[in-house]
């Protein structure tokens, strides 16, 4: 079984060091596998996303061979999760991989971005880059700071 749902299993989790371990298990998790066949395939992702029970978007297109953006939910494993959407990213493969974590409704304006090409994992400004005309909510905020303070984590340059 995956090492992440041990991260489940402690009490008082705050969401920021609860979105850092999700990320960082991912993207371990993909590494190896790109090291070792020199590719992630669908398959890959697949199987993975469902050894962590996750959950695909019901608007997301059928899961092929051929996909590379895979949009899925963590709340079946993590209740506390619900607020917060998965990407994961093949589309600039060999190069690099992509995972992005977006937030909504409490959290809405959140979004932190990691390319598997850089050391550092992005905290993002969503109304910024994505054209949303919504602001980060106080929560959304909240964890983008906590989440900065980490040595792991940067801001993105239109991030205030």
């Amino acid at each position: 079984m995956v090492s992440f749902f041990n991260i489940f299993k402690k009490v008082n989790y705050d969401y920021a060091s609860m979105i850092e371990n999700i990320v960082v298990e991912m993207k371990d998790h993909l590494a190896k596998i790109l090291k070792k066949k020199g590719t992630i395939t669908s398959k890959d992702v697949t199987d993975y996303l469902k050894e962590l029970s996750a959950t695909f978007s019901p608007l997301g297109d059928k899961i092929t061979s051929k996909t590379k953006v895979f949009n899925f939910f963590l709340d079946r494993p993590q209740p506390l999760l619900k607020p917060f959407q998965f990407f994961i990213y093949l589309n600039s493969l060999p190069e690099y991989f992509s995972i992005e974590v977006m937030g909504d409704d409490e959290f809405a304006g959140f979004i932190l971005n990691y390319e598997s090409n850089k050391k550092e994992i992005e905290v993002r400004c969503k109304y910024i880059n994505s054209g949303l005309p919504e602001k980060p909510t106080k929560d959304a905020e909240t964890l983008m700071k906590k989440l900065i303070e980490k040595r792991l984590f940067v801001k993105d340059s239109f991030y205030e």
